[in-house]
């Protein structure tokens, strides 16, 4: 199976929009939590792309409850979120060029502790684990409105599809009488 192109196009944007706005414009510079506002966009696409792969997953048989459809693409974001945010802790610990939020600005004779779990980055002075457990709950924040709205949706298409079959099912039966 191949990757649905709503996942390609929603991850495309996503990555030129932060990188235009982010370098480009030097919003990571200009824009105080424009980390964290990336985080909550990531939040909230990961929904749609988790429902998208979904319904790839799915094919043509889509017998699964709105609620449990719903459940599975926010388990989705999360997961994706959380593999996000541990390979980003890791690499701004190890390659310090990355210039990330997390990455520790330590001196090498401070022990190992202290460059994991000492300050961040000189612009915003916070722990490095704070900076990556606010970076999850601001995606995580915008997951849970999305989440909701599909829920939403996908329950009234639930409903109009049951009307629809039911109203097909009564007519024939008018039909043969």
């Amino acid at each position: 199976c191949k990757l649905p192109f709503r996942c390609q196009t929603w991850l495309n944007v996503l990555i030129f929009f932060a990188s235009f706005c982010g370098h480009g414009l030097n919003y990571i510079h200009d824009v105080m939590s424009w980390d964290k506002i990336m985080h909550l966009l990531t939040g909230f696409l990961f929904v749609f792309i988790g429902n998208e792969l979904l319904r790839m997953f799915m094919g043509a048989d889509d017998k699964m409850s709105p609620l449990l459809r719903t459940f599975t693409a926010f388990g989705f974001s999360n997961i994706a979120i959380v593999i996000w945010e541990i390979f980003e802790f890791f690499v701004d610990y190890y390659w310090p060029e990355s210039y990330n939020q997390a990455y520790n600005i330590t001196p090498d004779r401070d022990p190992w502790f202290f460059k994991i779990f000492g300050m961040g980055a000189q612009n915003e002075n916070q722990w490095a684990v704070f900076d990556t457990n606010v970076d999850m709950m601001c995606a995580l924040v915008g997951a849970i409105p999305v989440a909701i709205i599909l829920l939403i949706v996908l329950s009234v298409k639930e409903k109009k599809a049951l009307a629809a079959k039911s109203a097909e099912k009564d007519e024939k039966e008018f039909v043969k009488a």
